[in-house]
């Protein structure tokens, strides 16, 4: 499994996500990554239109992917799926 971590360097806020595959990892990664450099338009309720954000700077943040060993607790149930499975 392949974890993506997002993190903010001045707030020190961390998104993580779990993946099967490093492609998704990336994929995830890069979507978070346009989202930041081109936000989408905010309301502003005030003067009742919709208003431009300013894109962030790529320097606040940290991403990258870790490589997870598969945790035992999912391993554990696969392993009683499959044997349900064989006694059926």
């Amino acid at each position: 499994m392949f974890e993506a971590v997002v993190s903010a360097v001045k707030t020190g806020r961390v998104q993580r996500q779990l993946f099967a595959t490093r492609d998704e990892a990336e994929r995830f990664l890069a979507v978070v990554e346009d989202r930041l450099v081109n936000p989408p338009k905010r309301w502003d309720a005030r003067q009742q239109e919709w208003r431009e954000q300013k894109p962030k700077s790529m320097r606040d943040f940290r991403m990258e992917i870790v490589y997870r060993d598969c945790p035992a607790v999912v391993q554990a149930e696969e392993q009683v799926k499959t044997r349900r499975r064989k006694a059926a």
